[in-house]
C-alpha cells in the first residue's frame, strides 16, 4: 500500500489529468484488492487519500484555469475578426499579406469553448471571404494562401514536429485518394484539388 501511495503521490503536478485521472482510479482498486494491514490501515488509508485529493484538487483547478483560458481565445479571435474586416484594400499586395499574417494569428489562438467554436470559425471564414472577393483573389489563390497561414503557424508551434508530420501524412492520403479517383477515371489529367495539394507537400518538404 506505500507503494501505491507513493505511485499516486508521484501524479501530482500531472499535465495529462484524463489519463493519470484513470491510473488514479485503478489505484484505488489496487488499493480495495490489497485488504487491510492491520494497525497501520488507518494512517495507510489517511495518507492514501490525502494523495487522491490532492491529485483531483489540482486537476479541478487545472480545469478551471484551462476554461479560462478558453474564454480568453475566444476574445483574441473575435477581435481579430473585426481586424479582418477593416483591412484597408486600397492596396492589393498589402492587403493580402495583412491577411495572410491574420489567418496565421487565427489558426495559432488555442482552443475556445466548445459551444462558440462553429460560431467564431465562421465569422471568420465569412470576414475572410469578403475580403477575398473585394480583392478579386481566385479560389486556388484562396486555397494556397490559406495553407500557407497553417504551415506557418505550425512551424511557430512548440510541437512544429509532429504537427508537420501530421500534415504530410493527411497530405499523402488526399493524394493517394485523388490518383485512385483518376485510376478509376482512366483520366491522368490532375484537378486544381490536386494541384493545390502537390504545392502543399512541396511547402512540407
Amino acid at each position: 500500500k506505500k507503494a501505491i501511495i507513493e505511485a499516486v503521490r508521484n501524479l501530482n503536478g500531472s499535465s495529462d489529468w484524463k489519463n493519470d485521472a484513470k491510473k488514479v482510479i485503478d489505484y484505488q482498486r489496487q488499493w480495495k484488492e490489497v485488504g487491510n494491514t492491520g494497525k497501520a490501515e488507518n494512517r495507510l488509508w489517511a495518507d492514501f487519500r490525502e494523495a487522491c485529493d490532492a491529485f483531483f484538487n489540482a486537476r479541478d483547478e487545472a480545469n478551471k484555469s484551462f476554461e479560462q483560458e478558453k474564454l480568453e481565445n475566444l476574445d483574441r479571435k473575435i477581435a481579430l475578426v473585426h481586424k479582418v474586416n477593416d483591412i484597408d484594400l486600397s492596396d492589393k499586395k498589402e492587403a493580402l499579406k495583412s491577411l495572410r499574417e491574420l489567418s496565421a494569428t487565427f489558426a495559432s489562438i488555442g482552443p475556445v469553448p466548445h459551444d462558440k467554436k462553429d460560431e467564431v470559425y465562421q465569422s471568420y471564414k465569412t470576414a475572410l471571404d469578403k475580403q477575398y472577393s473585394a480583392l478579386a483573389v481566385s479560389a486556388k489563390e484562396k486555397e494556397e494562401m490559406a495553407f500557407t497561414s497553417k504551415i506557418e503557424s505550425i512551424q511557430a508551434s512548440p510541437d512544429r514536429t509532429k504537427l508537420l508530420q501530421k500534415e504530410r501524412a493527411e497530405l499523402r492520403k488526399q493524394i493517394d485518394r485523388l490518383d485512385q479517383e483518376a485510376k478509376d477515371r482512366k483520366s491522368t489529367r490532375l484537378n486544381s484539388s490536386h494541384l493545390v495539394i502537390s504545392y502543399a507537400v512541396f511547402c512540407l518538404k
